[in-house]
C-alpha cells in the first residue's frame, strides 16, 4: 500500500512563492466610460482598514472617511 506521491522539490517551490511576494493583483473596470485599474489590498492595507474601522465612530463622516480611504489604497 504505497502511494507515488510526487513532492517538488523544495527550490522549485521556493522560487514560486518569492515570485509571488511584493505583486500587485490588479485589474481593469470600465467606470464612467474610462478604464480604471483596480488593486487587490494586501494584507497589511487590510489590517490598516480594521484598525480604522476600530477607531470610527458612528458619525456619517467617519464613514465617508473610511471609504475615501479605502478608494485610495484600490485605485492608484
Amino acid at each position: 500500500m504505497t502511494s507515488k506521491l510526487i513532492i517538488p522539490k523544495t527550490s522549485r517551490a521556493n522560487n514560486m512563492m518569492k515570485d509571488l511576494v511584493g505583486k500587485r493583483i490588479n485589474s481593469k473596470v470600465k467606470f464612467m466610460g474610462t478604464d480604471l485599474i483596480i488593486n487587490k489590498l494586501s494584507v497589511s492595507e487590510v489590517m490598516e482598514i480594521q484598525d480604522l474601522v476600530k477607531e470610527m465612530g458612528d458619525d456619517e463622516d467617519s464613514g465617508f472617511n473610511l471609504l475615501k480611504h479605502v478608494v485610495q489604497l484600490a485605485v492608484p
